[in-house]
């Protein structure tokens, strides 16, 4: 993104919030809110290389610069560098790649990874060390890249529907869940946001009555720690990484193919096409579930930016580490994994370890407060899952 004569000769106006403001050029403005942030880089991805701008100017919490080249379907994302503090929550750590919160499409689904972890971590995505230790590895490669999209959309003359209350008759689904299976769609189509605007599906619920779709989250999403371990997903999507961005898995083929701009229509066609045939469109926004999950989940997708401050979707309140365990006493276990059926070959057994503090899953014998009990890992790993 070298400078060109527009910046030599426009003075960057300072933006007064976060987010992406370009012109048809692709010149004007990036702006994102790290109040703590000592430094923040605006990264592009031109193919294999990664072309870094930094975020020179700094106003009422924002690091924001001028840009140029922010053309529909580049792909970017940002590095943030500042306090390492896992005691108060700050994991600051510039080899890893972030999302900008306000990004309207993402590059792709991904399950999540090690090095999305701004800390070591193992084979199971636990913390190596009690201490988070700073990781090393950069994620620039397998990271999910914010991409730029454009707005522009024929809507058609579209208009929403206005359902009063007392008429109201809401159906709450999944887009996937609903159109996986339906006979009357294209296969193409089946399990998309495409397949929910096909006059198969919304023939029948207008044949119900029903005159506002709810949606379970459509947002950009990722799984969380506790479910890769165990080998499953978070199926409804209530693991936010980005709440401006459509999910792509749930885009067709193609789409997902032709990258976001392409998903991102999909939706707005869906939603056009559903508006036509009478139904008002809600979406199902849940702001404590996101990808995040936990203070030892990475903060590398929907928010990294190092402060404590409650000022819009793109900060996070810190999470204090608990306190370690003190040696005399053996540390309690706090996560539970297990197979079905129990202790099945190829587990590790681990122990669970009773204490004040924690207590046995609904599905762990009955036994005193105090008692061992023998679990085993969901899958095999090269480190115990809990305990000895």
């Amino acid at each position: 993104m070298p400078a060109d004569r527009f910046d030599r000769a426009t003075p960057p106006v300072a933006p007064t919030s976060p987010g992406l403001v370009v012109d048809e050029q692709g010149r004007g403005t990036f702006a994102v809110a790290a109040p703590r942030a000592r430094a923040v880089d605006l990264c592009l991805r031109q193919g294999a290389a990664e072309h870094r701008q930094r975020l020179r100017h700094y106003d009422g919490g924002l690091h924001w610069g001028h840009v140029t080249g922010m053309t529909p379907g580049t792909r970017y994302g940002l590095r943030v560098d500042g306090p390492w503090e896992p005691g108060s929550g700050m994991l600051a750590n510039p080899r890893k790649l972030l999302l900008d919160p306000w990004a309207r499409g993402v590059s792709h689904s991904s399950p999540l990874l090690s090095a999305f972890f701004p800390f070591e971590v193992d084979a199971m995505l636990d913390r190596r060390d009690e201490v988070p230790q700073r990781s090393e590895v950069d994620s620039g490669d397998s990271a999910v890249w914010s991409v730029v999209v454009d707005d522009a959309f024929d809507w058609q003359d579209d208009l929403r529907p206005m359902v009063d209350w007392d008429a109201t008759v809401l159906y709450e689904l999944h887009v996937k869940g609903f159109t996986r299976l339906h006979p009357e769609l294209p296969p193409e189509q089946r399990g998309t946001y495409a397949g929910l605007g096909h006059p198969a599906v919304t023939g029948y619920l207008r044949d119900l009555g029903v005159t506002s779709i709810e949606l379970l989250p459509i947002h950009a999403a990722m799984d969380e720690p506790h479910l890769t371990r165990l080998g499953l997903t978070n199926y409804w999507g209530y693991s936010t990484m980005s709440y401006f961005a459509p999910e792509p898995s749930l885009a067709t083929a193609a789409a997902q193919q032709a990258g976001a701009q392409a998903v991102l229509e999909e939706v707005k066609t869906m939603v056009r096409r559903l508006h036509a045939a009478g139904f008002e469109v809600i979406l199902d926004v849940v702001y404590n579930h996101t990808a995040r999950a936990a203070a030892t989940a990475p903060p590398s997708r929907c928010a990294a930016w190092t402060t404590s401050s409650t000022t819009g979707p793109t900060t996070v309140s810190p999470r204090t580490s608990p306190a370690p365990a003190a040696p005399s006493t053996p540390a309690p276990c706090t996560r539970w994994i297990w197979s079905s059926p129990p202790c099945a070959t190829g587990c590790r057994r681990s122990t669970w370890t009773g204490s004040a503090s924690t207590s046995p899953p609904r599905s762990a014998a009955t036994t005193a407060a105090s008692a061992p009990t023998i679990r085993c890992c969901a899958r095999s790993s090269p480190t115990p899952c809990c305990g000895t």
